[in-house]
């Protein structure tokens, strides 16, 4: 109930006629969609910052950004700190980054070894089976409905190349009640299928990313964010500088990008539509039928916008109010039943 939980903090200064802010606007965004979106890169500065923030600013989604490394192991352009002290300063910058793009980060603890020139020896490194480990942990604790990477898993850096196929393997394992079975013993641990797993363009022919035709998701980062008045590209740029000790407060991403994101899609459950126009596209996030009982209340939300009259959107709080302690009731008679 967290996202209910965060509308209501900003409600009262809307009833008051406060002017509608960046963050209430979003708060409504948020309210309206529970698709979960899961970044997975190696280390601070490889996430897709511009279709992080595209989909969570845009649409509400919630987005994660997940890194194997701390990036100890590179160089640093601002100070004498290497090693741990450069992996507490990058974590530092990557949670400003995810700040600034509306992501929640997690770091899976991984070394940054330096440069690797294989996914075999990244592996070798860091243990193959405590990789996939680590990352359907993850996935089973904050149940993406998509994945996707800007890294590849055939070639360049071998952190990269190691956690993309990680993550393509771990798509499928998170779903297995046989694989890591003792994570499902922990509070808020369960099996979880992934819909969907995009990998970004990277002129890959075997992926079939030669040419734009080919895409199955593209996201146009030009496009502007009314609220903040800004493109998603621009957001991007802005958390990109948030790594200094990497040089990228002088990284000009516009300079390099071509304004939109090409998406390859290289895995899929058969738990939605066939439908590439987004990231979500034919996902039914309320087909399960043990959420026929939030129905009403997730009905009741969709309809709050910003700008509704005072005595509509008193309305709709009353109904919600009531949805709310009609659901409380019956998780404790269930409860009750169940002692």
């Amino acid at each position: 109930m967290h996202k209910h939980s965060r509308l209501l903090l900003f409600l009262i200064p809307y009833l008051l006629k406060a002017q509608p802010s960046v963050d209430l606007q979003q708060a409504f965004l948020d309210i309206s969609n529970d698709a979960v979106l899961m970044c997975v890169s190696a280390h601070p500065d490889d996430e897709d910052g511009a279709s992080l923030a595209y989909y969570g600013m845009k649409y509400g989604v919630k987005t994660y950004s997940v890194f194997m490394t701390r990036g100890e192991g590179g160089q640093n352009e601002k100070g004498p700190e290497l090693y741990e002290d450069l992996g507490v300063l990058r974590s530092a910058e990557t949670q400003a980054a995810g700040r600034i793009q509306g992501t929640e980060v997690h770091f899976l603890n991984f070394k940054d070894f330096g440069y690797s020139k294989s996914a075999t020896e990244a592996f070798h490194k860091w243990g193959r089976d405590e990789v996939l480990r680590r990352l359907v942990y993850i996935i089973r604790k904050v149940k993406p409905d998509v994945i996707f990477s800007s890294l590849n898993p055939v070639d360049g850096h071998g952190h990269h190349q190691a956690t993309a196929n990680a993550a393509i393997a771990a798509f499928d394992a998170a779903a297995d009640s046989t694989y890591a079975p003792e994570q499902l013993r922990l509070p808020g641990i369960t099996v979880w299928q992934p819909k969907k797993f995009f990998i970004r363009n990277v002129n890959r022919p075997e992926f079939g990313f030669n040419d734009w035709g080919r895409c199955d998701v593209v996201v146009n980062l030009e496009e502007m964010n009314d609220a903040r008045q800004t493109a998603y590209l621009d957001i991007a740029a802005n958390a990109l500088r948030m790594h200094k000790t990497q040089g990228m407060e002088r990284a000009d991403l516009r300079r390099f990008a071509r304004g939109r994101n090409c998406y390859k899609m290289i895995r899929a459950s058969s738990l939605f539509h066939r439908d590439t126009t987004t990231f979500f596209g034919g996902i039914d996030l309320w087909s399960d039928h043990l959420l026929a009982p939030l129905v009403p209340l997730r009905r009741a939300l969709s309809t709050l916008r910003i700008g509704m009259p005072q005595d509509s959107l008193l309305t709709v709080a009353s109904e919600l109010l009531g949805q709310v302690r009609s659901l409380q009731q019956t998780v404790n008679a269930t409860a009750l039943a169940s002692t």
